[in-house]
């Protein structure tokens, strides 16, 4: 094709028979296909069709020798063997922007400052340490003796049975079946005190003479769970000095028939508790007909 054709115009040119071509020329000839702008692969190309064609031109130039009676003169190297194509050049990268150029010396100083500032910070540490050993001096490791266990006492045990004794005792102090019709007044806000403490007391506590101090919300618990926990909240009022707290019993909308079970609960069990003195209906706004205001007895 067209490389072999190449091959035959450059002899021509060189006035030189294709069976005399040394290795020589296929490189000068290689090179003058690069000169004519042919890419590394076209020329590389163009060998491999010589590489090829070379052995076919000597073995047809053999027979003809050998028909005509002739010696033959056959190649004794293929001449396009060593040749090969010049190396594809690499096309230089891109011109960097100022931008860019300056980005990246920017970069370069901090990265020569951080590792400048690191190396400083190593040195002064080792400077510390070989510092303390200095003034330390030669040192010798503690032996250890026998050594005294300071493991934590384990926790005293606890009275299960007089746990259980308690809150038994607390049940039964305050029952579901007490009667407290006769104790109540039952007018728009509904009341209760002890006999000692007066109506006075209801007064005061109506008007918010005491502060509230505390709060307990019995709502979604069951009655023995509400039951123990008032008669603790309670408990632990009093304890801390607390006088007023609000206890939160709801208004019974949910229950069956909406009828306040709870409520009714909380008043029987508070007028049994010795610590509450007096308890109103709470305002309006600090929970109305679903929460108590109670005023228990000072420690």
């Amino acid at each position: 094709g067209m490389d072999l054709g190449d091959l035959q115009n450059f002899a021509l040119e060189d006035s030189i028979d294709l069976l005399k071509v040394g290795n020589g020329h296929v490189r000068r000839w290689a090179g003058r296909l690069h000169s004519k702008g042919k890419s590394s692969r076209s020329i590389a190309r163009a060998l491999s069709a010589w590489r090829v064609c070379y052995p076919w031109l000597t073995e047809k130039d053999a027979r003809r020798d050998a028909h005509a009676g002739k010696v033959t003169g056959n190649l004794v190297a293929n001449p396009v063997d060593d040749v090969k194509a010049p190396k594809r050049l690499k096309s230089l990268p891109k011109a960097l922007s100022v931008e860019q150029a300056l980005s990246l010396v920017n970069q370069a100083v901090k990265e020569a400052e951080e590792k400048k500032a690191k190396e400083l910070t190593l040195k002064k540490s080792q400077a510390e340490k070989n510092l303390f050993k200095k003034a330390v001096g030669h040192i010798q490791p503690i032996q250890h003796g026998a050594r005294v266990d300071l493991s934590p006492d384990p926790p005293k045990p606890k009275a299960q049975q007089q746990l259980l004794d308690e809150q038994s005792a607390l049940r039964e102090s305050m029952s579901d079946e007490f009667d407290v019709s006769t104790l109540l007044d039952t007018d728009g806000d509904l009341s209760y005190s002890q006999t000692s403490s007066g109506a006075n007391v209801i007064k005061k506590l109506r008007k918010g003479d005491w502060s509230l101090q505390g709060q307990i919300d019995l709502h979604g618990l069951r009655s023995d769970e509400a039951r123990e926990a008032l008669s603790q909240f309670i408990k632990d009022s009093v304890r801390k000095g607390v006088r007023c707290v609000r206890v939160v019993h709801g208004k019974g909308l949910g229950s069956p028939g909406k009828t306040p079970v709870l409520k009714n609960k909380v008043l029987r069990w508070l007028i049994q508790k010795n610590e509450v003195l007096a308890f109103v209906q709470a305002k309006p706004a600090e929970g109305g007909a679903g929460a108590l205001l109670v005023l228990l007895r000072g420690g």
